[in-house]
This record gives C-alpha cells, structure tokens and sequence, in this order.
C-alpha cells in the first residue's frame, strides 16, 4: 500500500508543479482557431490585410526603380514605388505582417526629363489602421492568457503626394 501510495503522491506533486510554479500558475496561449474568432470579432477583414505568407525581406537594391520590366507588380510600376517587409511581433497577433516600405526615390517618379523624378512632390507611406490582439502575459483566467484588442497603424503603399503645408 505504501508504495501505491508514493506513486500517487509523486504524480500529485508533478501534476502540481506542472500548473504552479513560484505559485503562479502556468497559462497557455489560445489557439489559432480561437484567435481567429476572435480578431474576426473586431474586424471581418482583419486576417486578409498584411498578413504574411511567404518570405519578404528588403531587396538587394533599394534605389528608386525609374525603370521596371514587363510583368512588373504595381508596388514596383507605382509613381512611388514599394516593397513589402516582415514585421513581425511574437507578443501579438497575427504575429507576422506585412510592411510597406518606399524605394529610395527622393521624389515622386513621373515622365518627365530631366530625371524622372518631380521636383516638388514627395513619396510618402499609407497608414492602415489594423486590428490585431496584443497577449497580455501579466493577466492569467482560468489558465489562458487574456488578450487585448489593439488598433495599431501598419504601412501598406506608398503614394505621391504633394508637400504638407506648415
């Protein structure tokens, strides 16, 4: 009986040392399906703008692309072209989004000579403002950790605009 017994009191103190550790009890993140819902909730659309599904990273160049092929996406044709980047944020989700960042164009691309470029307009990102829900780490229920939901402005084009006014 003795050693069932110690068997059981083993188990019982794993088990409790598995949800309580320094006494504060261990939380799990809600899953994809769940975080889901619940941005869905803030934002029908809100999984749909930015999100990331492959690998962006900066291109290799960065100067203002006066010149573009054939096939050419419309972040590169634009008169203030831009590629995307990941921003990604482990504390929120989604957790990866992307970003828009502006070529290195001083000025707004346009047809005419000298250089391409106008001489007064400026390149300039687009905000999106973006649901997204923030973990809060320091806020336990029920062994879950609660989540915020949280506006956050994400960059996604880049437009020509003239200067602003001071």
């Amino acid at each position: 009986m003795g050693f069932i017994t110690n068997i059981v009191f083993q188990q019982i103190t794993f088990f409790l040392l598995f949800v309580s550790i320094n006494g504060n009890p261990i939380c799990a993140e809600l899953n994809e399906s769940e975080l889901r819902q619940m941005l869905a909730g803030y934002s029908p659309n809100a999984l749909t703008l930015g999100i990331s599904t492959g690998s962006q990273s900066t291109p290799s160049n960065t100067s203002c692309p006066i010149l573009y092929g054939a096939g050419a996406p419309q972040s590169v044709r634009s008169t203030c072209p831009w590629y995307n980047v990941e921003n990604t944020d482990y504390t929120r989700y989604p957790q990866t989004l992307l970003e828009a960042r502006c070529y290195d164009c001083d000025n707004c691309i346009t047809e005419l000579p000298p250089s391409g470029l106008h001489a007064v307009w400026e390149c300039e990102r687009v905000l999106s403002r973006v649901w997204v829900l923030q973990i809060n780490y320091s806020s336990c229920i029920n062994g879950i950790y609660q989540y915020n939901a949280v506006q956050i402005d994400l960059p996604t084009a880049c437009v020509c605009g003239r200067p602003r006014k001071t």
